[in-house]
This record gives structure tokens, sequence and C-alpha cells, in this order.
């Protein structure tokens, strides 16, 4: 089985793996397989750690944004989930501020069309 694990911080991930572990073990103990025999849990160590935006930085982004494309054509976005390497640029801890921010354009008539208003 292979699993994608993402979590908004580094301690919540490593409780996530270790309940990962427990639980495969714990079910295949449930399900009589001997101790020889129970699942090797591996973790790649190839992942990413999740986006952080800096606040203060975030903070003057959104403000120059609004200040030159207006309030209405700024919009504040719940965190996501996705698979992203941009954490890389602020370091591990944080020592370079960074903000990740999308810019998109639509013809309003597409707008009006969309069902996802």
């Amino acid at each position: 089985m292979q699993l994608t694990v993402r979590t908004y911080k580094a301690d919540v991930r490593d409780s996530v793996l270790a309940d990962i572990d427990r639980i495969a073990k714990g079910c295949a103990a449930a399900a009589g397989v001997p101790p020889d025999r129970m699942p090797i849990v591996e973790v790649q160590k190839d992942n990413l750690p999740a986006t952080y935006n800096n606040p203060e930085l975030t903070k003057r982004l959104v403000e120059a944004s609004k200040k030159q494309i207006g309030a209405a054509n700024v919009d504040i976005v719940d965190p996501t989930m996705g698979g992203e390497d941009f954490a890389e640029y602020s370091l591990p801890d944080h020592s370079i501020p960074a903000v990740d921010f999308h810019i998109g354009a639509v013809a309003p008539e597409k707008i009006a069309q969309s069902a996802f208003q």
C-alpha cells in the first residue's frame, strides 16, 4: 500500500506517521499475523514541508494588491494540501520570509458563465 501524507506542521506529520505504523500493526495483530510477518512501514525521506506564508509579508502583499487592483479583486483563500516545493524557498526554519500567491485573469463573461460563482 502507498499513501500520501500531508500536514501543516512537522510534529503532526510525525504523529500521523506513527499512528499509521501503530494501526497497521494493530490490524495485523488482530488478524492473527505472527510478529515476524508484521507490516513494515517505510517513509520516504524526500518529503516536502508545508508552505508557510509569513504573516507580515502576507499582510503587505494583500494591502499592496488591494491598492493596485482593488479589494474586490483580491481573494484570501483557505490553506490547501497540494504538493508544492515552494516551501523550500523560506528554508525549514522560515528564516527567509516568503508568501505563495497566485495571479489569474479571466474574461468577465466567462466568470458569469461559471457554475463556481
